[in-house]
């Protein structure tokens, strides 16, 4: 009888509290849509506040840090972000997306060691085929870095894992360009234009590997079809002028030089 007294007593009090403890599950899941709200909003700063808070009153809340760390981002606040991104993974470790907005946010500290780290980290917890963008980032880190080897090999994996990817052969093809490795160049470059004909970097980048083979006629005409597609690029017009200067055709190239001096002047006045 004292038993069942007993569990009549425990039944009652969760009875009792089941309501307090949905209660605040609700109060936390509405602030947690209020702050999602003003973040896609564009109120970063008001969103912050929110996360912080809910951050505070459950230091483990995984999508209270993740919130609060991506506010922080928007707001260029990098160094308070990467901590709060760390100690959402300090809860749930193989969150990759979690791990790839922390190699994003080491990057745009300017910390690419640290960025390689976590992309990798990213990519080998991802459950199937990782986001192109992460390699693309580490490619972009490693060719900044000088490394273009291993730039090649993470934008080779980016084709060859997204085959319709337009950033990922011409990145390939830039970094084949600096490699001198031309008609592999080319051929990148060539495959980008297949999927976006108007992608004029391609163009610009089958011109490049035209005056390095010394084919200045070739590379002329693949300059002037990029031009024709952006014509407020300044280098595009800087290349052609010295392309059109280097075949004796003095009076255009100081023409083009002009236009290409007066893009740079307005690019920088704006």
């Amino acid at each position: 009888m004292l038993q069942l007294r007993f569990y009549l007593l425990i039944l009652s009090l969760i009875l009792f509290y089941r309501p307090y403890i949905f209660s605040q599950d609700d109060r936390i899941a509405l602030s947690l849509r209020k702050a999602e709200g003003e973040f896609q909003n564009g109120n970063w700063a008001e969103a912050l506040k929110i996360y912080q808070r809910l951050a505070t009153d459950r230091p483990d809340s995984v999508p209270a840090q993740v919130g609060m760390a991506s506010s922080l981002v928007r707001l260029k606040d990098y160094p308070p972000a990467i901590v709060a991104f760390h100690r959402a993974l300090k809860f749930s470790p193989n969150l990759s997306r979690v791990q790839g907005a922390l190699a994003d946010t080491y990057d745009k500290n300017r910390q690419p060691d640290e960025a390689i780290k976590w992309y990798q980290k990213a990519i080998k917890s991802f459950y199937g085929k990782a986001p192109l963008p992460w390699y693309i980032s580490l490619g972009i880190i490693e060719a900044k870095q000088g490394n273009l080897e291993q730039a090649r090999r993470y934008y080779t994996v980016a084709a060859q894992l997204y085959p319709k990817s337009v950033p990922a052969y011409q990145n390939l093809g830039t970094v084949l360009l600096r490699q001198n490795r031309l008609d592999e160049a080319d051929a990148c470059f060539y495959t980008a234009l297949e999927l976006n004909p108007q992608f004029d970097p391609a163009l610009f980048g089958r011109g490049e590997v035209a005056k390095k083979k010394g084919n200045l006629i070739d590379a002329q005409r693949l300059y002037v079809a990029a031009i024709q597609l952006n014509s407020g690029d300044s280098a595009y017009r800087y290349v052609y002028a010295q392309a059109l200067l280097q075949s004796g055709k003095i009076k255009e190239g100081k023409q083009e030089l002009q236009k290409a001096r007066r893009l740079k002047a307005e690019y920088h006045l704006h």
